[in-house]
């Protein structure tokens, strides 16, 4: 018996190569892990895996959700941090200290991160006590253009600079993770 190679029809190919194009747009900007128990203090990653059409990333701004109450940036060379903070509307204890506000955006800038290389923004979060998924919405901003990470999910919006936000599902207690 003899296999046959068949060769795919002309629009068949032109349909390939427009999802295959399409597939890395729908994940500029990731978050590792994408699941954390419940109060736990996790270590999450913001992958940028290239720039504004072509053009270097100097900005990643990362929008902290309201349930999270400690939110502290990992330095990384070459790029200033600064923290955005708002007032809770009611003050909690943390480690024994009164809080008042929380981090609500952190925002890396500096660089640049060509368009040819991958690189993570990283961060320590507490995570919410109660289970639920939590957006992070991203903005990353480039010498020519900016993208935005922060639709709750699904497909990007009609405009090209519009996309899902990095989304960690916080599942109950119990699971490995911790202080």
């Amino acid at each position: 018996m003899m296999n046959r190679i068949v060769a795919p029809a002309p629009a068949a190919l032109a349909l390939s190569a427009a999802l295959s194009a399409a597939l890395p747009a729908a994940a500029h900007v990731v978050v590792d892990p994408t699941q954390a128990p419940a109060g736990s203090y996790t270590r999450i990653a913001f992958g940028v895996g290239h720039g504004c059409r072509g053009s270097a990333t100097n900005r990643i701004e990362v929008g902290i959700p309201e349930g999270v109450l400690i939110a502290k940036p990992t330095p990384k060379r070459g790029w200033r941090i600064h923290l955005t903070k708002a007032k809770l509307a009611t003050p909690t204890v943390q480690h024994g200290h009164t809080q008042a506000e929380r981090v609500s955006k952190i925002t890396w800038s500096g660089g640049p991160l060509d368009d040819e290389y991958y690189d993570q923004f990283v961060m320590l979060v507490k995570m919410p006590d109660v289970p639920s998924r939590i957006l992070f919405p991203v903005t990353q901003t480039c010498e020519h253009g900016r993208s935005e990470w922060r639709l709750p999910g699904g497909p990007r919006s009609e405009d090209p600079a519009v996309g899902p936000a990095p989304a960690v599902q916080v599942t109950p207690t119990g699971a490995a993770g911790g202080h």
